[in-house]
C-alpha cells in the first residue's frame, strides 16, 4: 500500500501536486519513472499532464490532463513548438488546481514543468530533475554551435534550481553536479521500482521461440533512440562480438522510429542480426528481457539516469553498463561496467557474460537485490519527507 509522509510541525499527511510536461503515460524511461513515484504515493498526491498519452495504460493515482492540442501527438524526446503550445495550454490547469485544491507543494519533474510553475509563481516548488540540459541540449539542436547551446542548457539548470525552493535529483551524480553548480543542497531521490517476478524457464523458451532465438546469444536494447543513448556503439560491439561468437544478435525494443538503427546496423554489416520489437506496454517488456542472455545500456552523455537499468536488474538480466550510464548509484557491482564511448569495452564485456554462465547468475542475483534494498517505496518516500521538511507546508494553495 502507498505510504503516507507526514510535515513535523503539523503530524498531518502532506497532498503533493506533481507535474510532467509530457505525454502521458507512455513507454519511455522519465514517464515510467514519474508513474513509479506516483503509484508510490497514491491518493496523497496528483499528477497533472498533458492531454495525450497511451489511453489503453490506465493508471491507479489521481491525474489530470492539460486540453487537446491540434495536431500529431509526437513522443519524441526534446523541445519542439507543438511541446511549447501544450505548456501554454496546461498553465491554467495548474494555476486553477493550485488555487482551488489543497497542496503542501508543486513536485515539477523535468525543466519544462518547473519553468510553467515559476512562470505563475506557485510556490512552494520542488524542482525534480530527470537530467541536465548543459550537456544533452546541443543533441537536438544541429547543427547550432554546440558551445553556444550548451550554455544556454547551463543557464537553465541552474536558474531552474536557484528559484526554486527545493531541488531533488534522480541520480546521485546529477545530485552532485547540481549542488555543486549552485552551492545549495539537492536531494537525491531514487526512483522506487518494484520487483518483477522472476522469469521462468517456461517463459524464456516461448519468448525466443516467439522470437525465432533458440541457439541465439541474444543482446538487448530497450528503449528510445534519441542521440543520447548511444546505441551506435551497441551496433559496433556487435560487430566485435559476432566475430568470435558469430550466432550472437541484437533485439531492439523501442517506439521510436527504428529506420536510423537499422541504417547503421546495415552500413555495419550486421543489418540481418538486428531484430526489432515496438514497445507496447509491460507485456513486451517482459517478452524481450525473457528472450534476452544479456541487456546492454549505454548513455552518450551525462545527465540523467537509464530507467531501462532499474527495469533490467529488477528482471534479473544480467546487464552490461557504461560508467556514464550508471550515474553514480550504488550498485555494489550489480552490473558489468566499462569505459564509456567504447564499442570493444562493450564487446568484450558481451563475450565475457555469453560464456559465463555463474557470473551472469551472480550478477542476476545481486540486481535484484540492489533493487529491493535501494528503490523500495520506504527508500522514496524517507526522501520525500527529507524534500518536504525543508519547506513551509501545511497551508492551503493561494485563493
Amino acid at each position: 500500500m502507498p505510504q503516507s509522509f507526514t510535515i513535523s510541525h503539523t503530524g498531518k499527511p502532506t497532498r503533493t501536486l506533481h507535474v510532467a510536461a509530457l505525454p502521458f503515460p507512455t513507454h519511455q524511461g522519465t514517464q515510467a519513472a514519474v508513474r513509479s513515484m506516483m503509484e508510490a504515493l497514491g491518493s496523497n498526491a496528483k499528477l497533472l499532464t498533458y492531454a495525450d498519452g497511451h489511453e489503453d495504460d490506465p493508471v491507479s493515482f489521481p491525474i489530470e490532463r492539460g486540453p487537446k492540442v491540434f495536431g500529431r501527438s509526437a513522443l519524441r524526446s526534446g523541445p519542439s513548438i507543438r511541446k511549447v503550445v501544450e505548456n501554454v495550454a496546461l498553465m491554467p490547469l495548474l494555476r486553477r488546481q493550485w488555487r482551488t485544491s489543497f497542496f503542501g507543494a508543486v513536485f515539477a519533474h523535468h525543466v519544462e514543468a518547473a519553468a510553467l510553475t515559476l512562470a505563475l509563481g506557485i510556490q512552494p516548488l520542488v524542482f525534480v530533475a530527470h537530467t541536465r540540459l548543459e550537456p544533452e541540449l546541443p543533441l537536438y539542436f544541429k547543427p547550432l554551435p554546440d558551445r553556444l547551446v550548451s550554455k544556454l542548457g547551463r543557464w537553465t539548470d541552474k536558474a531552474l534550481c536557484l528559484l526554486s525552493d527545493a531541488v531533488a535529483a534522480i541520480s546521485p551524480a546529477l545530485r552532485d553536479h547540481l549542488a555543486l553548480a549552485t552551492g545549495h543542497p539537492v536531494t537525491y531521490l531514487p526512483i522506487p521500482w518494484k520487483l518483477a517476478e522472476p522469469i521462468t524457464d517456461l517463459e524464456r523458451h516461448e519468448a525466443r521461440e516467439r522470437f525465432g532465438l533458440h541457439g541465439r546469444d541474444v543482446l538487448l536494447f530497450v528503449g528510445n533512440l534519441d542521440a543520447y543513448q548511444g546505441w551506435e556503439d551497441i551496433v559496433a560491439a556487435l560487430v566485435q562480438v559476432r566475430k568470435k561468437r558469430p550466432d550472437t544478435v541484437l533485439l531492439v525494443a523501442t517506439a521510436s522510429d527504428p529506420a536510423p538503427l537499422r541504417k547503421t546496423s546495415l552500413a555495419a554489416g550486421v543489418g540481418e542480426h538486428v531484430r526489432f520489437e515496438l514497445l507496447e506496454g509491460e507485456s513486451c517488456r517482459r517478452l524481450v528481457h525473457a528472450a534476452a542472455d544479456v541487456a546492454v545500456v549505454t548513455r552518450r552523455v551525462p545527465g540523467g539516469l537509464p530507467v531501462k537499468l532499474l527495469d533490467a536488474l529488477s528482471r534479473g538480466l544480467p546487464t552490461i553498463t557504461t560508467f556514464r550510464a550508471i550515474a553514480d548509484l550504488p550498485l555494489g557491482g550489480a552490473t558489468l561496467t566499462v569505459a564509456d564511448d567504447d564499442p570493444n569495452a562493450l564487446a568484450h564485456a558481451a563475450r565475457v557474460l555469453l560464456a559465463d554462465a555463474a557470473l551472469c547468475h551472480h550478477l542476476a542475483t545481486r540486481g535484484r537485490k540492489y533493487i529491493e534494498a535501494e528503490h523500495s517505496e520506504s527508500q522514496f518516500m524517507a526522501a520525500m519527507q527529507e524534500i518536504i521538511a525543508t519547506l513551509r507546508v501545511g497551508a492551503p494553495g493561494p485563493h
